[in-house]
């Protein structure tokens, strides 16, 4: 009889062996599904990380463009009101000229008048 229980309780380790796999290690179903968890959290932040990444990168290459662009504005527009500022003294110089010239168009008709 001694002989006969040992051998059905090695039987059913054997049976218990096949059932998991044979590795002699048993993980509780709520272990598991934290290893499972705690994968698949990895695994979106791994996710999260890139896009972040990704993310930040765009992001600076609009605002390096975007100051290289405002830069360039920048100098147009300093450019443009040089030129403004030149065709406004021009346009000053032309209307003194012709003030001048009114002026001594009115004192030389004056000058004949009185004569």
């Amino acid at each position: 009889m001694g002989n006969r229980s040992s051998k059905t309780s090695s039987t059913s380790s054997s049976a218990e062996d096949l059932e998991g796999g044979g590795s002699g290690l048993y993980l509780t179903p709520e272990l598991q599904a934290k290893i499972n968890a705690d994968f698949d959290s990895h695994i979106i932040q791994t996710e999260w990380d890139k896009y972040r990444t990704l993310h930040l990168q765009r992001h600076q290459k609009r605002e390096t463009s975007s100051s290289l662009r405002h830069a360039e504005l920048q100098e147009q527009t300093s450019a443009l009101r040089s030129q403004a500022k030149a065709v406004h003294d021009k346009l000053d110089e032309m209307v003194d000229a012709a003030q001048s010239k009114l002026v001594d168009l009115e004192v030389e008709v004056g000058y004949i008048v009185n004569r």
